[in-house]
């Protein structure tokens, strides 16, 4: 094995790559892989407990599995064991009703496990799980088809209607490859795994990291980004807004060790962006998608603001154009293979002998210099605390309640998720006049409603009455709903 490239990426072979933490374990074993608050498995004794955890899937292969996981080392384990015997993982969020998880699991054919209770402990208490038995032999590096399904993971459409968005490890392998060369990581640097691995942005720093040799820092599930950051920083991090947001608020000022703070996932307004400045922050916009396995584009390091707020230039490999009408569309080995819709499996269709292309529902401009600034989006989802919404979606299961005859859910700015849902409801008993409110009762059991079918995020922050029609109107359009909505969240 000592014949290895040294550069970032992964030797190939006749039937695929290796997969990347064998890579690493057998370039230098004693180097950190992932790091906890309380232990740090090396890339040799991450190998080995991969290596254990395959044992337990040959002896019950799964072919598709739906995971419902906070992030967790024990989590990492699973995943690449998964995927080193070809299985195809389906990802979800912890907070999404069990009746929704098992509708769409059951639709695509996936079996719902969970990280075992086994190696969850074993992993906490930092000792090794299952050595591997007399007879097995560990493979030296273990290959994985580029081409094969590796994760699906949900995100809404403007018809309200839950896609899961599939991805290769080939996809995976690109985006990681085309980030980690434009930061220049790897042994000695640490990646905080802030974001959820049910998003791509978060399952994205394990293929970086891991691509690249340097480390993944691990941040308990309930504890604050404020306090990690004072207590153990990283070398890097990659935030949404509301962290950053989070971090201004608690006036902290940024870690001496902390050379990159790379902001997506939603819009960046100038004012955080300054604010972060000011604190010390190293930030970096970056810009991507569920269907681009993350960032295409990436900024240096802000000095200071002044005239346009953008997301950087494209990354090697990303080709981003903008058509007639102003949208963006991206072409890249990172698109995504393809999407399950309604159960059904839907390829995305490649021009032979080019690279696959996805159209965005971003409106975009690209500076002079080259720099991509997202203008607006073309759809109906808004992103709160990082987190797609469908304004559709929630429309539609308000309206499954017998009370609701009407309903317009909008998005209004809020100073710490960047926006939030509102919805405004007619109710049958009234259709004829319009009461000017929402009574307690009926807002208390309208959110009940919501509460076992939306997930929490995705739930309105108020449910308000549909304003009566202006005189001569037709109808009351969403611009002037957001603006009641304003006016009505300012008061007392």
């Amino acid at each position: 094995m000592d014949n290895l490239p040294s550069e970032i990426g992964l030797p190939r072979t006749k039937s695929g790559v290796f997969c990347p933490i064998a890579v690493q374990a057998s370039r230098h074993a004693e180097s950190p892989a992932v790091i906890s608050d309380s232990n740090i498995w090396t890339y040799g004794q991450l190998n080995d407990l991969i290596c254990s955890e395959v044992i337990r899937w040959q002896s019950a292969p799964k072919k598709i599995v739906a995971l419902s996981e906070w992030n967790s080392a024990s989590l990492i384990v699973t995943l690449f064991a998964a995927w080193r015997v070809g299985s195809f993982v389906v990802l979800f969020n912890p907070k999404l009703p069990d009746s929704t998880v098992l509708k769409i699991a059951d639709s695509v054919g996936a079996q719902p496990i969970s990280v075992t209770k086994e190696l969850r402990i074993g992993m906490t208490e930092g000792r090794q799980i299952d050595s591997i038995p007399p007879g097995k032999k560990r493979p030296d590096l273990p290959q994985i088809n580029p081409q094969a399904l590796a994760t699906a993971m949900l995100t809404s459409g403007s018809s309200g209607e839950p896609k899961l968005i599939v991805h290769s490890i080939a996809n995976h392998l690109a985006s990681a490859k085309a980030c980690a060369e434009r930061l220049e990581i790897g042994p000695g640097s640490d990646w905080l795994w802030s974001l959820p691995s049910f998003h791509v942005g978060g399952l994205a720093i394990l293929w970086r990291c891991f691509t690249a040799g340097a480390a993944v820092r691990m941040m308990p599930h309930q504890t604050s980004l404020v306090n990690q950051l004072k207590s153990a920083p990283p070398t890097i991090v990659s935030l949404v807004p509301t962290q950053l947001n989070d971090l201004v608020e608690a006036k902290l000022k940024c870690p001496v060790v902390l050379q990159d703070v790379i902001v997506g996932g939603a819009p960046l307004s100038p004012s955080l962006l300054k604010a972060g400045l000011k604190l010390g922050y190293p930030i970096r916009t970056t810009y991507g998608s569920t269907e681009t396995s993350s960032m295409v584009t990436l900024s240096n390091r802000w000095v200071a603001f002044s005239g346009e707020l953008h997301a950087g230039l494209p990354l090697e490999g990303n080709t981003l154009e903008i058509g007639s009408g102003g949208r963006l569309s991206v072409q890249s080995e990172s698109v995504s293979v393809g999407e399950f819709f309604r159960g059904v499996f839907v390829p995305r269709t490649i021009t032979p002998g080019k690279t696959a292309m996805y159209e965005t529902q971003d409106h975009a401009s690209v500076l002079t210099s080259g720099e991509i600034c997202i203008l607006s989006r073309t759809d109906d989802i808004i992103i709160s605390g990082g987190e797609n919404i469908s304004l559709v979606l929630v429309e539609n299961t308000l309206m499954l309640h017998p009370l609701v005859y009407a309903c317009t859910t909008v998005g209004v700015e809020h100073p710490r998720f960047g926006m939030r849902p509102v919805a405004f409801v007619r109710l049958v008993e009234d259709t004829s006049q319009q009461k000017s409110s929402i009574n307690a009762d009926e807002h208390r059991l309208l959110m009940s409603f919501l509460a076992d079918k939306l997930p929490s995020y995705a739930r309105p922050d108020y449910i308000l009455a549909m304003p009566n029609l202006p005189d001569g109107a037709l109808k009351i359009t969403r611009v002037q709903l957001q603006q009641i909505a304003t006016l009505e969240l300012k008061l007392p």
